[in-house]
Order: structure tokens, then sequence, then C-alpha cells
């Protein structure tokens, strides 16, 4: 939303029946009016792009760390969650959990590097 600092004086409608009466008039918008006055720079249109990059990426992490928090119920087990690339303590693991263990172990890696990325913009 704009206030009226950004729009010129030719960009409102004329109206004639409260300045006829002497009583303040109102400021009506053309529907046709741009903003075209005291613009933001283009500096700081960059300031606010990189702000959306790091909410954008802090999302991303959210999203990740829960994601290891809640795994699907389809893939969920008893077993216990394991470190990237490390053996299993029982022999037989089932299938479903080792792909949970995959999974995590590729988001725990995700959200290490966004962690990073995150801390180069600050």
């Amino acid at each position: 939303m704009a206030c009226s600092d950004h729009f010129r004086p030719s960009d409102y409608m004329d109206d004639m029946k409260n300045r006829l009466l002497g009583l303040n008039q109102k400021k009506i918008l053309k529907p046709d009016a741009v903003p075209s006055v005291n613009l933001p720079l283009q500096d700081i249109g960059e300031d606010i792009s990189s702000r959306s990059e790091r909410k954008r990426k802090r999302s991303i992490l959210q999203e990740a760390k829960i994601r290891l928090k809640c795994p699907s119920p389809e893939k969920a087990c008893e077993t216990p969650a394991m470190e990237p690339f490390t053996t299993p303590t029982t022999e037989n693991i089932c299938p479903s959990c080792f792909e949970t263990q995959k999974e995590n172990a590729l988001l725990l890696e995700r959200i290490r590097f966004l962690e990073k990325e995150l801390e180069k913009t600050k």
C-alpha cells in the first residue's frame, strides 16, 4: 500500500463539491494512477531480495528439521535413528528403516549446508 507521498497532484480526481463548499477535499486516486514520486532506491530493493532469500532458506531449513523429527508413518519403525553412513546394530534391519536412515542422512547434510548458507547471509 502506498501513501499520498508517492503520487503527484495530477494523480488525484478533483473533489469539486468539497472545494466549492470550502471543506477539506478528499484525496481520491484516479483509477490509472501509479506511484511515481519518492520511490525507494534500487539498493533498498536488493536488501529486500536478500532478506527474502534468507527467509526462504530459513523456511527450507525448518521444513527439513521437521521432516527429520516426524518421518512419514509408513516408514516409521522402532529402530532408533542412526548417524549417516554407520553400520546398523542389528543384523536384519527392515527395508523401510534403512530407507528412512538414508533419507535422514541426506536431510542432515542438506540442513548443514543450508545453515552454512544462512550464516553467510547474516
